[in-house]
C-alpha cells in the first residue's frame, strides 16, 4: 500500500481516541475507553480511502461499514454507531 500513515493527532478530531495497531490500522475507542471499531487505510485507484470496521462480539468478526474519502468521516461513522 502506498497510502501514507496519518499521525494520530490528525485523527482525534472526531471525539474518539485512536490507538495504532498496525502500519495503517487504528483501534477506535469512545471517550469512556470502550472499543468502537477500527479505522483502516486502503489504497484505491483515486487515492487512499478510510474504512470503518465494527467488531461483532456475537460472530467474532469485523463488519465493514463503509469506505470514506476522509478519516474524520469514517471516525464519525464509528462514533455515532450504537
Amino acid at each position: 500500500m502506498s497510502a501514507q500513515i496519518l499521525p494520530p493527532t490528525a485523527l482525534n478530531a472526531a471525539g474518539v481516541q485512536i490507538i495504532p495497531i498496525g502500519m495503517q490500522r487504528w483501534r477506535v475507542l469512545d471517550r469512556l475507553g470502550r472499543a468502537r471499531g477500527q479505522l483502516v487505510v486502503t489504497d484505491g485507484p483515486d487515492g487512499p480511502r478510510f474504512r470503518a470496521r465494527r467488531f461483532s462480539p456475537s460472530t467474532g468478526t469485523f463488519h465493514d461499514l463503509g469506505d470514506f474519502w476522509r478519516a474524520s468521516d469514517a471516525l464519525e461513522c464509528l462514533r455515532l454507531l450504537r
